[in-house]
């Protein structure tokens, strides 16, 4: 059957805001429709944002089935369907959740509440340093820190502070993006094709590739399968994907972050990693 799309690209954003509202604003509608991830649409599919459609004929389909993409369904006549809950997929897709997968090289911390920034403060003093909030994507919500710090970089924290923290990590030099995707049905997950992403300056997704390297992808793979198992125990079900990293440390030797951001939904390169794996929800 195929498919009317809502390619709610700023899940992140509701995801962040829940349990509030969220409302779209103009500015990224126009930005959606933009970066509408065509090579998602199958035969017959169609994005419902904009084509008008008679809701026989059609099933729903969302970049991520939050509470905006379930408005959407219902409003165009769609019959329902079953999705993970508004709250697990805040979990799944808040930074905290895959933190403990990620490479300890990179000291890895989230950030909770002032105490806790006091205290990461006192035991470090040099270096670079990567902020991330709980939700972000292509580069948002980011910010590169150094001693000493600016009044700019204390109030970025302390805003974050105010909100939901955010994670703090080693800031290094990457050398090759990849990313590796999923999809869980009940218990099981089936893998994809590691593929190489390209990204410019800000981190926005250019495109992506798929690699023939076995053993690299063996090697993320193992990681990342306790991470789909916590996906699983979670509740969490559907599409999903794992980015990750080549990056050089401080003697210059290639080192592998396996699990840099988990993204429980589809991505810009699913249908790249995935292929002929891409199930129809």
């Amino acid at each position: 059957m195929p498919r009317a799309w809502v390619f709610n690209l700023d899940a992140e954003d509701e995801l962040a805001r829940y349990p509030l509202p969220y409302a779209r604003t103009v500015s990224m509608e126009a930005i959606i429709r933009k970066r509408v991830p065509v090579a998602l649409l199958g035969p017959g599919d169609i994005v419902l944002d904009e084509v008008p459609v008679e809701a026989d004929g059609y099933e729903g389909a969302a970049w991520c089935p939050t509470p905006f993409a379930q408005g959407a369904w219902r409003r165009a006549g769609l019959p329902s369907r079953i999705v993970p809950s508004p709250e697990i997929l805040r979990r799944v897709n808040h930074r905290q959740f895959a933190l403990s997968f990620s490479d300890p090289c990179l000291e890895s911390q989230f950030i909770e509440n002032a105490a806790s920034w006091e205290d990461w403060l006192r035991m470090h003093h040099c270096g670079n340093w990567l902020l991330k909030r709980p939700f972000g994507y292509v580069g948002r919500g980011q910010r590169k820190i150094a001693w000493p710090l600016s009044l700019q970089d204390r109030a970025w924290v302390d805003a974050s502070l105010r909100a939901d923290g955010f994670l703090i990590e080693r800031f290094v030099h990457i050398v090759k993006e990849l990313a590796l995707h999923g999809w869980i049905e009940g218990e099981k997950c089936s893998w994809g094709t590691l593929t190489e992403q390209a990204v410019d300056e800000h981190r926005v997704w250019l495109g992506s590739r798929t690699i023939d390297d076995a053993p690299m992808q063996s090697r993320i793979r193992d990681a990342c399968e306790p991470l789909a198992t916590a996906l699983v125990v979670a509740g969490y079900f559907g599409p999903f994907g794992v980015d990750a990293y080549l990056w050089k440390d401080d003697r210059g030797q290639l080192q592998c972050n396996a699990v840099s951001e988990l993204n429980a939904r589809y991505t810009m390169g699913y249908a790249v990693g995935m292929g002929a794996l891409t199930p129809r929800p």
